[in-house]
């Protein structure tokens, strides 16, 4: 292989500016429109308050350590389970012993081990033990090596806890959710499948009715977890066997109160997947799903593989953030990343050592009122029991201004849950609905309450009670009071249903909202046209937005001078490619891109143009501009047109513009590939035989653009098909998941026919099929492929017209090139991939 570095020259005379200006389609420099920079002139400093950092994976004091399995290393953490009980944090990992241990936390990064929770060999190697708190006790489900499920029972999250359940199947990876009738359903994977079913509290098993939701990642599929914001459901779990590399996370999503209902898999719904081969974390998978220390983000702990006897694997953590039906990560990540923020407000009342109640709260004998308030668009939580003596209401208040408040009023005599407001004492019931509670409130229950001008959400232990539209509830301190009650932790934030995304720090590489913005007018955004949209997503704040078919939100500005900012942490100092999904008539729009409001870092974009889309988004690849390592603020502004956009994706560019070429000589080009599968490389050809499957892969994963020739033999022998790949990221390869394990594209090539398709491991929407009679019966055919943008173009034989162009809205935007077998012989005979900004 003989790397042509074209630009080498002019890479060290040229400044990044002008590299940049003159090869890669963005200028840099200030704005020449007055009214535009005078808009930014008015705009309010924003601080970082980044007190610590944490990094992925973790080591836990206390983690499995060396067993029989696991060739002298630790186990570690596997299959993190987290569940969120009085406003702390237990981690129950897989176990590779005859126990399962238990680790508490206040901030899901700092753990301390409080020992085993389980007590015989009746759960001997635990398989991904989860809990769940419900009507006042502790159940624990888990499949011990993976041979069927138990159910054990506790009155502490700390154990111990003891079988209720013999054997009753469904294999691995069982994991709970209480829906809003109280019902305790079951959900576990099932012939690649995951699926659920109500569990009968009498006998704690499931019921025979199955659920099959629209969750699969076509092939092992395990690990399933419920979380819910606002109108929706996600689904979250994980696919591929645990020693594969390519172990990744997806989701699904249902709207609406029914956990059950119709799922929707999104074509591009990974979450957490790294398995290229010079990578060192990989394995990523078997998440959990936990709100967060701040009461309104979401958490998903996970693992990583480090080794493979055992296996053995670590802790990590990153954040889900939605935006509508659309689910994304901050991850994954392995480099310093924010720990969890508390709430504004915090406490636990209950622990005489606790200073955080004392901090934050007055305590006197009419009950608990903080010190500080929060805004209009807040939650809460309560955590309360009654000692028994008697039973009388309970209060749990918000909104409190002088002689007026708010309340949640759990009336415990005769079960029901009420909200009420309070004005100069006159008491007004606004909602109330019966709750269920069997141990008569002695056992610590919880209220949840989200609050937004358009809605406010009311849950009494995990279940959603009362859903009340324009209720008018406000901001101001929070309390509680009640006879012979005593009062657990409570806490309350100024966020409310994914409102704490938008100052969430966004990582790059990586993806993010265009809606996820720093809030505050002036601190975050300024756009003429924002106004207050009760249907929209930025609670309590004004915006100016769409939303798309899918059910998520874009970013709309439309008049120069637009602006909105972003809270970004770059893993290293290097060329970033910008790629983003904006609507078609986004095209031609000019706009700038400026780190910590610099007008030396200040990068110019003009929207490709996308002609003839009939679609809400399209993925496009904007640019390329140089980002230094840590956390900076960065601006998106407009200077021209109108810019529609939905997401933006950020990713380290190729180093500089490049060529390959390629005879196949092993002792020249050996050096340059990576093989999967038993490939050779001999008498200037690559081949691999009939009955095999592999990928061969060349370049680098932030390629975008290129020009792809080959001369290829037309394959006869073997079933599957074969063919050339491109924009290909995240390949392995493992017998126990599908054969297709890559994301990216491939074109097969038949006898009188090639074909192209998509992967996100296995295919993915219509292939594109064309016959073409001029190769049938032939040996050889020479394939010539334009990759533009989202535009690919595929030529045989030195011919001038395509024989096919494919517009793909939803484009896979960067990767490497190769060549693929799923069971079909291939010869290649020579290569060359050019990148389009070197052709020029």
């Amino acid at each position: 292989m003989k790397f042509i570095r074209c630009l080498r020259a002019i890479a060290v005379v040229l400044s990044i500016q002008m590299l940049l200006a003159s090869l890669i389609g963005c200028d840099s420099g200030q704005s020449d429109n007055r009214e535009v920079d005078e808009r930014m002139a008015e705009k309010i400093p924003y601080e970082f308050k980044v007190a610590e950092t944490y990094k992925n994976p973790m080591e836990i004091a206390g983690q499995h350590g060396v067993c029989q399995y696991t060739a002298g290393k630790e186990y570690g953490i596997g299959d993190p389970f987290v569940m969120r009980y009085n406003g702390k944090y237990y981690l129950y990992p897989s176990s590779c012993e005859n126990k399962v241990k238990v680790f508490e936390s206040t901030d899901l990064v700092n753990w301390e081990y409080k020992g085993y929770v389980t007590e015989g060999s009746d759960v001997y190697f635990a398989y991904a033990p989860e809990v769940v708190y419900y009507d006042g006790m502790f159940y624990m489900t888990t499949s011990p090596e993976g041979k069927g499920h138990y159910i054990l029972k506790s009155e502490s999250p700390l154990g111990p806890f003891k079988r209720i359940t013999d054997n009753f199947g469904h294999v691995i990876d069982g994991s709970f959710w209480i829906d809003d009738d109280d019902r305790l359903l079951f959900i576990f994977p099932e012939a690649s499948i995951i699926k659920a079913a109500e569990i009968d509290t009498k006998t704690m098993l499931p019921v025979a009715k199955r659920t099959h939701f629209n969750a699969t990642l076509k092939g092992w599929t395990e690990g399933p977890g419920i979380f819910r914001r606002g109108e929706y459901h996600y689904l979250t779990y994980t696919g591929n066997h645990v020693l594969s590399r390519g172990y990744r996370v997806a989701y699904s999503y249902t709207k609406g109160n029914n956990p059950l209902g119709q799922y929707i898999m999104p074509e591009d719904n990974i979450l957490y997947i790294r398995s290229e081969h010079d990578d060192e974390y990989t394995g990523l998978g078997h998440s959990s799903n936990v709100i967060g220390p701040d009461l309104d983000s979401i958490y998903a702990p996970y693992h990583n593989l480090v080794g493979l006897a055992g296996p053995q694997r670590r802790y990590c953590l990153d954040r889900l953030l939605t935006n509508g039906s659309v689910v994304y990560s901050t991850g994954p990540t392995s480099f310093d990343v924010p720990i969890p923020a508390m709430p504004e407000i915090y406490g636990w009342l209950d622990d005489p050592k606790d200073t955080a109640a004392e901090k934050h709260f007055v305590i006197n004998d009419d009950g608990v009122t903080s010190k500080n308030e929060v805004q209009d668009v807040f939650t809460a939580e309560y955590n309360f029991r009654l000692d028994g003596s008697e039973k009388s209401p309970v209060d749990l208040k918000f909104g409190i201004k002088g002689a007026s408040w708010w309340a949640v009023r759990v009336d415990t005599e005769k079960n029901t849950l009420s909200l009420l407001s309070v004005e100069d004492g006159n008491e007004k019931t606004i909602a109330s609905e019966k709750i269920h509670v069997s141990h008569g409130y002695t056992r610590l229950c919880t209220v949840r309450v989200e609050n937004t001008a358009a809605v406010s959400y009311i849950y009494f232990n995990s279940a959603r009670k009362l859903t009340v539209k324009n209720a008018g509830i406000t901001g101001g301190k929070i309390g509680a009071s009640g006879k012979g009650v005593t009062f657990g932790y409570i806490g309350a934030n100024s966020d409310a249903l994914g409102s704490g995304d938008y100052d969430a720090v966004k990582n790059i590489p990586g993806k993010f909202a265009a809606m996820h913005y720093i809030k505050g007018e002036n601190r975050g955004f300024n756009i003429s046209k924002a106004a207050l949209k009760p249907e929209g997503i930025r609670y309590g704040e004004k915006e100016n937005s769409i939303l798309n078919k899918d059910g998520s939100y874009s970013l709309v500005l439309d008049t120069p001078g637009d602006y909105v900012v972003y809270p970004v942490n770059v893993s290293n100092d290097g060329m970033y490619s910008v790629g983003a999904k904006l609507a078609p008539e986004s095209s031609g729009a000019v706009y700038e891109l400026i780190m910590d409001g610099d007008t030396e870092q200040t990068y110019r974009f003009t929207v490709p143009e996308t002609e003839g889309v009939k679609t809400d988004n399209v993925s496009v690849n904007l640019g390329t501009l140089p980002l230094k390592a840590g956390f900076h603020t960065m601006t998106l502004r407009l200077l021209k047109g109108e810019m529609k956009i939905n997401m933006f994706e950020f990713y380290s560019s190729a180093k500089e513009p490049w060529a390959y070429k390629s005879v196949f000589k092993i002792n020249e080009d050996r050096k340059d590939w990576i093989f999967y599968g038993p490939w050779r490389m001999s008498s200037g050809k690559l081949t691999i035989g009939e009955g095999n499957s592999g990928f061969a892969l060349i370049g680098e994963t932030g390629m975008n653009d290129y020009v792809i020739e080959a001369d290829v033999d037309i394959p006869r022998k073997g079933a599957g098909d074969s063919g050339l790949m491109f924009r290909v990221t995240n390949p392995s390869i493992m017998e126990h998941q599908v054969r297709e394990s890559f994301i990216g594209y491939g074109i097969s090539i038949g006898d009188g026919s090639i074909t192209l398709s998509k992967y996100n491991y296995g295919k993915i929407g219509n292939s594109q099929i064309v016959s073409i009679k001029e190769i049938k019966g032939s040996d050889k055919v020479k394939l010539k492929v334009v990759v533009s943008n989202n535009i690919f173009r595929i030529y045989i034989n030195d011919q001038e017209k395509p024989v096919l162009e494919y517009m793909d809205a939803q484009a896979w935007l960067h990767g490497k090139v190769g060549f693929y077998s799923f069971g079909k012989e291939l010869t290649v005979n020579n290569l060359s991939v050019v990148s389009i900004d070197n052709e020029k």
